[in-house]
């Protein structure tokens, strides 16, 4: 599949869902352009961003009172590992993907870029996508897939680690995924 690229319309899409509404009109987010952070993700951007995947997305973040993020995502059966359901895989990518969003957004990592050392997650519930029966694995909706809200909020800095915190919730809002995260700032080159 020929990747997508984000635009314009992904932020107007998000800011007519009732879910992420409120969050994309709260003044104290910045939004990043093309819904990524400072630092392009290659994998996430060519893997996951198809037309049947994740259909669109958009980042914002606050750096302060304390750091935190939130990737909407529009996400299609591309992402499903058993038939309407969000496959573990891609869930924790999607952790991955918004803390480090935040991380260079926020310049937690003071530009020089971080590595993941963990990702601890905790399946809750299963994220659905719509347009498919769990029954049968057929299609049956209108093909729009569901929106989904990853969030990322900093735990605390200890000299090169962060700690994170992330959870993504389903459409409807409900709790489903949790993830603990460390990352590591990279050593300055001299």
């Amino acid at each position: 599949m020929t990747p997508k690229a984000t635009t314009d319309a992904d932020s107007a899409y998000f800011l007519a869902h009732p879910l992420t509404s409120p969050l994309l009109r709260d003044k104290s987010y910045t939004q990043i352009p093309g819904g990524s952070a400072l630092h392009h993700d290659p994998f996430f951007r060519r893997a996951a961003r198809t037309n049947s995947a994740v259909l669109k997305s958009a980042f914002i973040f606050r750096a302060l009172p304390n750091p935190e993020g939130h990737l909407f995502l529009q996400v299609g059966h591309g992402v499903c590992g058993q038939s309407g359901v969000a496959h573990g895989g891609f869930l924790a990518t999607v952790m991955d993907e918004v803390s480090g969003n935040l991380i260079a957004s926020a310049r937690l990592d003071e530009g020089l870029g971080m590595y993941t050392a963990a990702l601890n997650m905790g399946y809750k519930r299963p994220v659905l996508v719509e347009g498919y029966d769990l029954v049968t694995g057929e299609g049956n909706g209108d093909g729009r897939g569901s929106v989904v809200t990853a969030t990322a909020r900093l735990g605390r800095v200890e000299g090169r680690k962060v700690f994170m915190a992330a959870e993504i919730r389903d459409e409807s809002g409900e709790l489903c995924t949790t993830a603990e995260l460390v990352f590591v700032k990279k050593k300055p080159v001299l």
